[in-house]
């Protein structure tokens, strides 16, 4: 609005230098956020963002943009963000060319012992969660999100593959949040029932703990100890725990550090 509290459509004003101002007369405004209002000329027609964007991509955002229970500002780029994150998802699934499932997914391929099985049991266990506590829907999309990147890095590599199973489980949690798309997919992975009609995915308490590893500990390049981190544990994470170890304090016995060479996954050598 402007500084007489007149409100503008935002459709009638433009970013312009950090600023906003009136399209038509370069007049400045100010932002605020506003519960919808007529007045306030800040309502969404739905009509119109279904025709845009599609019903699943308002149904997400709309579970999306905080806790069911929280207000929340209506902004469009989120839309743009969900429908985007669905489009991703279509084309990790699908092969833009012929229509047909993308020939990365394998179906003869089983699950266990996967690289994205653990993702995927962490998924749904955050998803399942997230659906009970009823007031972090957003979260759960969260984890959706979290998850595609996952497998859609995974899948950069053109010798990947990823079993049918792993996609299949994904879209039962995919769903109740976005069931048109869901459905579509569910039919072309070859399902005939409906998904909404499926079984909710199960995960296993085991494969949803952090992945250990066992990291030597060399102090000039003779072994110490050995120390249990999580897989992943970046090299900051590792030169701390190293330093603390107390096999590592007792053998260095107060000597100066003069360097810390950390190897992600493979080692730490102290050199003093």
């Amino acid at each position: 609005r402007n500084r007489a509290g007149k409100y503008f459509h935002r459709d009638d004003v433009i970013a312009q230098d950090d600023a906003w101002v009136v399209r038509a007369t370069g007049e400045p405004v100010a932002t605020q956020l506003e519960k919808m209002s007529k007045s306030k000329l800040n309502v969404y027609n739905l009509d119109d963002i279904i025709a845009e964007y599609g019903a699943d991509s308002l149904r997400l955002y709309e579970l999306f943009i905080g806790p069911i229970s929280a207000s929340t500002p209506w902004n469009m780029d989120g839309i743009d963000g969900v429908q985007r994150f669905l489009h991703k998802i279509w084309r990790l699934i699908i092969d833009a060319d012929t229509g047909a499932v993308n020939s990365q997914i394998n179906a003869a391929l089983s699950i266990q012992g996967t690289e994205l099985e653990r993702p995927l049991h962490k998924t749904i266990k955050g998803v399942t969660e997230s659906i009970e506590s009823i007031d972090k829907m957003n979260t759960a999309v969260s984890r959706m999100m979290e998850f595609i990147n996952t497998a859609s890095q995974y899948a950069a590599d053109a010798n990947a593959q990823i079993p049918s199973g792993i996609i299949k489980a994904f879209v039962r949690l995919l769903a109740p949040f976005a069931p048109h798309l869901a459905e579509e997919l569910w039919e072309r992975l070859g399902e005939q029932q409906l998904v909404s009609l499926a079984a909710w995915p199960q995960y296993d308490e085991e494969l949803v703990q952090d992945e250990m590893i066992q990291v030597p500990i060399q102090i000039n390049g003779r072994l110490r100890d050995v120390m249990t981190v999580t897989a992943g544990a970046d090299d900051k994470t590792l030169e701390n725990l190293a330093l603390n170890n107390q096999k590592v304090v007792r053998h260095l016995n107060g000597a100066a550090v003069k360097r810390v060479i950390v190897v992600p996954g493979k080692l730490v050598n102290i050199i003093h």
